[in-house]
């Protein structure tokens, strides 16, 4: 019979030391610091979080940018789905220490639109063809990285489901 291999629980976060607090939170912060563009950001989210906690801090961020640019409670929840809770959750740290939401939300660069050609006679508008292709060839560029990192983000949350149920049942 083979011996048994037990894992020790987790250790969770009010347990660390304030000092291991403060190192870990420096490590996450200076990650994402070192994370000075969007490939780079983008692959370190799918490294570090699951699909799950992309598309939930992905969501708060998008709250916090229709809060600031004035939308209504209503609107907001209607247009991602989400509570009324979470979306005054949001307000009440915009409102009380959100200058790093603020700060971050007007630099975000907007997603690129696809362009569609409009229909009839063109004449000497190849220039504006040629434009209207490029735009058009970025911004499905643009949606392919992302969807990317979504997908493989994905399969990382079934790797770990997968190893979650096989070591719960090595634990028995």
């Amino acid at each position: 019979m083979a011996p048994r291999t037990y894992l020790k629980p987790p250790k969770r976060l009010e347990k660390f030391s304030q000092q291991d607090q403060i190192s870990l939170a420096f490590d996450l912060i200076h990650a994402f610091a070192l994370a000075n563009d969007p490939l780079s950001a983008s692959q370190l989210l799918q490294d570090l979080l699951t699909s799950s906690e992309i598309k939930n801090l992905s969501k708060r961020l998008r709250i916090a940018k229709l809060l600031v640019q004035g939308e209504k409670y209503r609107t907001i929840c209607q247009q991602l789905h989400c509570g009324q809770t979470t979306v005054a959750k949001i307000s009440v740290w915009l409102e009380e220490s959100g200058e790093g939401f603020k700060k971050i939300i007007s630099k975000l660069p907007k997603l690129k639109q696809k362009r569609f050609l409009k229909k009839g006679y063109y004449g000497y508008g190849l220039p504006q063809i040629i434009l209207t292709a490029y735009a058009s060839a970025a911004a499905n560029k643009q949606i392919e990285k992302v969807s990317t990192m979504l997908n493989t983000a994905k399969i990382k949350t079934n790797i770990y489901q997968t190893i979650e149920k096989e070591s719960s049942t090595q634990s028995k």
